[in-house]
């Protein structure tokens, strides 16, 4: 008898010289039935637990924030001023294009055009205004972006589109040239 029970028994004994356990039972097999749950309603490219209905915003009913107000016609004298590598300034008495090579844009139809020798600036980087007794930023979907950097130096990264308020005394980092931002004086001016 025990040689027909060593027979039967496919399992090795040892394995690598060590015992190995026997197995435990399998369980006794349910009766099938033809009858299969449903299988539950997945999305593709959702993660688990969210639902495509509630938890996305269809594409036609994004939201797009406003850019600032217009600039207001301010004094030259009072306005802020970005000085540029090399002492070039420029007072922001309305909105400036900031580029490698800046072109009109649809969006800043009456905005001067502010070119810097530079080759991480984009063509047409950043747009800069003075508005509502500050500056802000926007980022016109550069390629090496823009920063704004407060007096701390530390860097705030601006979101293309989204217009971001820059620090008095502060700077704006286009790509990786460093424009500083200070308070008007006379001798600003495009």
């Amino acid at each position: 008898m025990a040689s027909s029970d060593s027979t039967e028994n496919t399992q090795p004994a040892t394995w690598n010289g060590r015992p190995i356990p026997p197995r435990p039972p399998l369980p006794a097999a349910e009766p099938s039935t033809d009858e299969r749950p449903a299988a539950p309603r997945r999305f593709i490219g959702m993660p688990p637990g969210m639902q495509a209905e509630l938890d996305t915003v269809p594409a036609g009913e994004r939201h797009v924030p406003a850019p600032p107000a217009p600039p207001e016609n301010v004094d030259a004298a009072d306005a802020p001023v970005l000085v540029f590598p090399g002492d070039k300034r420029v007072a922001l008495t309305g909105s400036i294009l900031v580029g490698r090579d800046p072109g009109p844009h649809d969006g800043y139809p009456d905005a001067a055009l502010v070119p810097l020798g530079d080759r991480s600036v984009s063509k047409t980087h950043a747009v800069v205004q003075f508005s509502r007794g500050g500056v802000w930023v926007t980022d016109l979907g550069s390629t090496n972006g823009t920063n704004i950097v407060d007096l701390a130096q530390r860097e705030t990264v601006c979101v293309p589109g989204v217009a971001t308020a820059a620090y008095a005394g502060g700077g704006i980092l286009f790509g990786t040239v460093l424009a500083t931002l200070a308070p008007g004086d006379s001798d600003g001016g495009l």
